[in-house]
């Protein structure tokens, strides 16, 4: 065979190859172990979500599904890294309803979430509640609503810091019930719950967890909930889509898992199969409702529309109020 017909004769294997390649990747997924990162520190809510469906899904897809905490920067160290990650399903992102507001607060921007991730699935919700001291007047949100009126600048509320969940969803509602109050940032979500207890903040706007002590022992009491419905334990307390007349009204933090854009669809197909599988587990479940919240399972495509509208809500309001660093 003359060297020219041989080059051409090695072009065409090479070619042909590098096109089987990738199939042959696909089907093979997963061939290593897999990671997820968790853009939060260890013995977070998200971090014991993240484990419990480590476990399960290392279960059923056969391979290693390990836990990195990457933890900063409210949640962007983490999800910039899960962004810049190689797109081949070997890395996963679990984020909260955050992935969507915390990329928002950088100036410049350093990723898109809507453009630089796909979603795998929605796992649950945590509903926040508006928390106040049982010692205080506030009996009903209206109550609040109407100190904040008559009292301007003098109705406080506590949150995680500027640009926080608390504080911006806590903004959502001054917005829509046309009040106004003084944001006092704490670095202890503990701390900001027993300066509520004890009647020094007028308003807290937290999760389960770290509440349900005070709540026990009768120093706090619940006014509101944010979730789209009423929660069994607590049937006598309206939810915001009552309270707002928008069925649609939530102040929910969500948990999804999402692989970084240009991951193939084999893959992501495989993974989004996984994830609804394992979120539909007891471990999972148990995890779920540790951190305060319900099971929520939805596909990627709902989980999409989610985060857009999500982004386009937080995004107002991070505008509105300088927030942008």
């Amino acid at each position: 065979m003359k060297l020219s017909s041989l080059m051409l004769f090695s072009g065409v294997i090479t070619a042909l190859v590098s096109a089987v390649c990738p199939a042959w990747a696909q089907s093979d997924f997963p061939s290593r172990p897999i990671r997820i990162i968790v853009a939060a520190g260890p013995s977070t809510s998200g971090d014991m979500v993240a484990r419990a469906m480590a476990d399960e899904m290392s279960k059923q897809l056969r391979v290693a599904v390990t836990i990195e905490n990457r933890e900063g920067s409210g949640g962007n160290v983490g999800q910039i890294a899960a962004a810049r990650a190689a797109p081949d399903g070997y890395t996963i992102l679990l984020a909260t309803s955050a992935l969507t507001s915390s990329a928002q607060m950088l100036n410049p921007p350093q990723y898109n979430p809507i453009k630089d991730f796909v979603p795998l699935g929605r796992i649950g919700e945590v509903p926040l509640l508006v928390v106040v001291g049982s010692e205080t007047p506030f009996n009903q949100w209206t109550d609040i609503v109407k100190y904040a009126r008559s009292s301007p600048g003098k109705m406080n509320f506590a949150t995680m810091g500027k640009g926080s969940a608390s504080h911006l969803f806590t903004s959502i509602l001054e917005q829509e019930f046309s009040m106004s109050g003084v944001d006092v940032g704490y670095k202890s979500v503990n701390q900001g719950i027993m300066d509520t207890s004890t009647g020094k903040i007028d308003m807290y706007l937290a999760n389960l967890p770290p509440a349900a002590g005070l709540l026990s022992a009768g120093k706090l009491r619940v006014i509101a909930v944010g979730s789209a419905s009423r929660l069994p334990s607590m049937p006598n307390v309206p939810t915001f889509a009552e309270l707002t007349g928008k069925p649609n009204f939530s102040a929910s933090l969500w948990y999804g898992l999402f692989v970084p854009t240009g991951t193939p669809a084999a893959v992501v197909a495989r993974l989004s199969q996984e994830t609804v599988k394992a979120a539909a587990t007891q471990q999972v479940k148990d995890r779920i409702e540790g951190a305060g919240g319900f099971i929520s399972v939805g596909s990627g495509r709902e989980l999409q529309e989610q985060m857009e509208s999500d982004f386009k809500r937080f995004g107002g309001i991070i505008k509105q109020l300088g927030l942008a660093k």
